[in-house]
C-alpha cells in the first residue's frame, strides 16, 4: 500500500488554548460549584486571583510595564522604571533646568529631555552654545570667555560677518571687528551667512553651493527646434547653448518633429501628441475598387495617408462592377473589352484551349485537345489529370491510402487524408509524445495514437498512473500545491496536515493521549498542526501549505465557527486544486450552521435534529473506504443531505454516516461523528468492531 504522506495541519480549537499555551482552570469546590474567582475571563493565562485585571488581556503578573497610566505587572506600581524625566524650558534653547523638572510618560509642553542650562532665561546660554566674549557662562561649563583669546574677526565689508583669516588677537578686538568670522568674501557686504542665494554664480548665503535652489531647468535641444528632450536636462541661471526652457521633444534628433509642428503624411509623430499621421497636410487621393480587381474607379474618393480598404491609388478602371475588366486585363469572347483600351475582343483569346474531362473531376486529359471559344462537351480549360478514368485522381486530389497516385504528383500516399498521426512511445508505456511524431497510413514500430504523456523517458509517468508524494506528477495532471513545497519548509503539502479541533467532550486530541487515529497519521509520517478557528480565518494562503484539513465537529462553546463566505471559497478552491478534506460531526448536534455553510460544491446540507442517534452498520456501498468494513458503530446529531459528487457509503437507522466524493482534483470523507477516531474508552470508540479499518481506510485514500 502507497501512503501518501502530506502535510496535515491540525487546526486545533482548544476552548483550553490561549495565546501564551497556559490552561484556563476553572476550580470545583467539595459540593461540585465552580469558584468564579478562579476564572480566567480574559483568557491570558492568568485566573482572577492573581490578575489584577482579569478582563484585559495585557494585564497580567508577567506582563511588560509601559507607560500608559496602567499597573501592567500587577505589582500595584503604575508606570514604573518607564517614565521619563523632562525639564522646564523657559527661555525655549532646547536645554531645560535641572531645578525644574518632572517624570513623565510623554513630554509636557513647554518641557525638554535635555537639562543642565544654566541660565534658562537667557536663549543664547545652553550647553554646547558658543562661548563669546561678554564675560557670561555661554556654554554652561562653568567656565566664562574660555578659549576666546582669538573671539574677534575683523569685517571688512561691514556686513557683520568677519574674515575667518583675520581673526584678533584678544577677546575684545576693536573697531570693524566682529564676533563670527564666517564670511566666505569679506570684500563684498552682500556676500555673508544668512544673505538671500541668487542666481549670480556667487555663493551669496556662503554654503558652499553657488546659485543653491535658484536655478532653472532647461533641455538639451540637439535638433534646434526650439524643444528639448525631457530626459536630458540641466540647471542654470540662463540656457545654455544648445538648450532650450520648453520641453516635449519626441525627437531630438529630427528638426521637423517637435509639440504643435505640422503633422505629415511621414509614418511619424510629427507634433509629438502620440498620435501618427492625424489631420496630415495635402494628404494623397485614393480611388475606390468596387469590384476588387486591383484598379480603382473615378466617382469614389478617399484623402488619408494610407490608403482605406479597398481604395488604391489607380482610377484607370473602365468597369469597376466587373471583376475582369480592368486595363490589360486578358480578352475573351465575351463582346466585352476587358482590357480598357477602346477596343472589344482585341487580341481575345477566342482560340481556347479545351482539355477532354470524361470522368468529370474537373482536370482535363493532356492528350486530348480542342481550340475553340466555346466550350465542347465534356471539355474543360483545366488540364493535369493524370487518370482520366477516374474521378478520384486529379491534381492536388486528397491523397489516400492505397497504393495509387490520386494528387497527380507521381507518388503514391503520400500526405494521405486518411493517414494516422503517430506520437512515438519510447517508453512503452502506451501513451506517446506529442512532440515526436510521424504521419502514415500503417503505426510505425514504437509509435502509438495516444499523445498525452507527459514524460516518455519514464513508463511509469503516464496519464492516470498511480500518484506518489514526492514532488512527480505522475498522472499527468500538472502537479498542484498538493506535491509542491509552497512555503519552502522542506515537506511537500501532501506531508503536511491541519486540523481543527473541538475540544468541549470526549476531545479528539491529536497530539495528546485521546486519539489513535491522530496516532496513526503520525505514523505514516504526516505531520499534524493544530488551528483555532474560533478567533482566526481560514485563507487559500493557509490552505496551501497543507495537504489535509481536517475539521471536527461544533463546539457548544464556540470554539469551532460556520465558515465565512470568503472561508467556504477558498476552501472549495482549495479541494479543486486538489486539497483533501475530513468533515467530522459532533454527537447531539441539533442545528446546522457548520454544515450548511461548507462549500456547495461539496454536496453536504443538513436538516435540524433533536438530539443524538447511534447503532451499528454492516452493510456498505463498495468504495476503498468502506473496503473490508463488516461491522461499524457510531452516533450522531445532523441529519444530513447529500448531492453530486457526495456518496452515502454507510448509513445508521437511516441517517448517512459515512460520506465520500471526489471533487475537482481533490477528496472529501465526511464522518457522523468522532468516535471511530477516538480511543478514550467512550462506546463506539476506534477500537470498536472495524471502526479502526475504517479509520485506516479513511487515511489510505485521502493521502492517495
Amino acid at each position: 500500500m502507497q501512503y501518501f504522506i502530506s502535510k496535515i495541519m491540525w487546526i486545533g480549537v482548544l476552548s483550553s488554548l490561549t495565546l501564551s499555551c497556559r490552561t484556563k482552570d476553572i476550580a470545583v469546590d467539595n459540593d461540585g460549584n465552580t469558584n468564579a474567582a478562579l476564572q480566567d475571563n480574559d483568557f491570558d493565562g492568568y485566573t482572577s486571583d492573581v490578575d489584577c485585571d482579569d478582563f484585559s488581556f495585557a494585564v497580567h503578573p508577567d506582563a511588560i510595564e509601559t507607560c500608559d497610566g496602567i499597573d501592567n505587572n500587577c505589582d500595584g506600581e503604575v508606570d514604573e522604571n518607564v517614565r521619563s524625566t523632562y525639564y522646564e524650558d523657559a527661555d525655549g534653547d532646547g536645554f531645560g533646568s535641572d531645578s525644574s523638572s518632572v517624570d513623565a510618560c510623554a513630554l509636557p509642553e513647554g518641557y525638554v529631555p535635555l537639562g543642565n542650562d544654566c541660565d534658562d532665561t537667557n536663549p543664547e546660554v545652553f550647553v554646547g552654545a558658543l562661548e563669546i566674549c561678554n564675560d557670561f557662562d555661554d556654554d554652561c561649563d562653568g567656565q566664562v570667555d574660555e578659549d576666546l583669546l582669538v573671539g574677534l574677526f575683523y569685517d571688512a565689508d561691514g556686513d557683520g560677518y568677519g574674515d575667518p583669516n583675520a581673526p584678533s588677537n584678544d577677546c575684545t578686538g576693536g573697531d570693524g571687528y566682529v564676533f563670527y568670522g564666517t564670511d566666505c568674501d569679506d570684500s563684498n557686504p552682500d556676500v555673508h551667512p544668512f544673505q538671500d542665494e541668487v542666481c549670480d554664480g556667487i555663493d551669496n548665503n556662503c554654503s558652499g553651493v553657488i546659485d543653491d535652489g535658484t536655478t532653472l531647468t532647461f533641455f538639451a535641444d540637439v535638433d534646434g527646434d526650439g524643444y528639448g528632450d525631457t530626459s536630458s536636462t540641466t540647471q542654470a541661471c540662463i540656457a545654455p547653448p544648445g538648450y532650450v526652457p520648453l520641453e516635449g521633444d519626441c525627437d531630438d534628433t529630427d528638426g521637423e518633429q517637435y509639440p504643435n509642428a505640422q503633422e505629415l503624411c511621414n509614418q511619424e509623430d510629427d507634433d509629438c501628441d502620440g498620435t501618427i499621421d492625424e489631420d496630415p497636410l495635402n494628404p494623397p487621393t485614393w480611388y475606390y475598387d468596387i469590384d476588387g480587381d486591383g484598379y480603382g474607379s473615378t466617382f469614389i474618393t478617399n484623402n488619408e495617408c494610407t490608403p482605406p480598404p479597398g481604395y488604391l491609388s489607380d482610377n484607370t478602371d473602365c468597369d469597376d462592377t466587373n471583376t475582369t475588366i480592368y486595363p490589360n486585363a486578358p480578352e475573351y469572347c465575351n463582346n466585352l473589352d476587358n482590357d480598357c483600351n477602346g477596343l472589344i475582343d482585341d487580341s481575345a483569346l477566342d482560340a481556347q484551349t479545351w482539355y477532354a474531362d470524361i470522368d468529370r473531376d474537373n482536370f482535363g486529359d493532356a492528350g486530348s485537345v480542342l481550340v475553340q471559344c466555346d466550350q465542347p462537351f465534356d471539355y474543360i480549360l483545366t488540364v493535369g489529370d493524370c487518370d482520366d478514368g477516374r474521378d478520384e485522381a486529379y491534381p492536388n486530389a486528397p491523397e489516400l491510402c492505397n497504393g495509387l497516385d490520386e494528387d497527380c504528383d507521381g507518388q503514391i500516399d503520400e500526405n494521405t487524408i486518411d493517414s494516422f498521426t503517430y506520437f512515438a512511445d519510447l517508453d512503452g508505456d502506451g501513451f506517446g509524445d506529442a512532440n515526436n511524431t510521424l504521419e502514415e497510413c500503417q503505426a510505425p514500430f514504437g509509435f502509438v495514437l495516444d499523445d498525452t504523456d507527459c514524460d516518455d523517458g519514464d513508463g511509469t509517468i503516464y496519464p492516470n498512473a498511480q500518484e506518489f508524494c514526492d514532488g512527480i506528477d505522475q498522472n499527468c495532471n500538472g502537479i498542484d500545491f498538493y506535491e509542491e513545497d509552497l512555503d519552502n519548509d522542506g515537506l511537500l503539502a501532501c506531508e503536511q496536515s491541519v486540523w481543527v479541533r473541538n475540544s468541549s467532550q470526549n476531545p479528539i486530541n491529536p497530539n495528546g493521549n485521546g486519539s489513535q487515529a491522530g496516532d496513526i497519521l503520525k505514523n505514516l509520517g504526516v505531520t499534524v498542526t493544530q488551528y483555532n478557528h474560533a478567533n482566526n480565518f481560514i485563507t487559500i494562503s493557509l490552505l496551501q501549505d497543507y495537504g489535509l484539513y481536517i475539521h471536527h465537529g461544533k463546539n457548544p462553546n464556540g470554539a469551532i465557527r460556520a465558515y465565512t463566505n470568503a472561508e467556504a471559497g477558498a476552501l472549495d478552491a482549495w479541494v479543486q486544486s486538489g486539497g483533501r478534506f475530513l468533515y467530522i460531526g459532533f454527537h447531539n448536534e441539533s442545528d446546522c450552521d457548520i454544515a450548511d455553510s461548507l462549500p456547495a460544491g461539496f454536496g453536504l446540507s443538513c436538516t435540524p435534529s433533536n438530539g443524538g442517534w447511534s447503532g451499528n452498520v454492516a452493510s456498505f456501498i463498495p468504495h476503498p473506504v468502506t473496503d473490508g468494513l463488516l461491522d461499524i458503530a457510531g452516533t450522531g446529531g445532523d441529519f444530513w443531505s447529500t448531492q453530486a459528487p457526495a456518496q452515502v457509503l454507510a448509513s445508521i437507522n437511516g441517517r448517512p454516516f459515512v460520506i465520500a466524493s471526489e471533487y475537482g482534483e481533490g477528496k472529501i470523507v465526511v464522518v457522523g461523528n468522532q468516535y471511530p477516531f477516538d480511543n478514550a474508552g467512550q462506546q463506539y470508540t476506534i477500537n470498536y468492531g472495524d471502526n479502526m479499518l475504517l479509520v485506516e481506510n479513511i487515511w489510505d485514500w485521502l493521502l492517495e
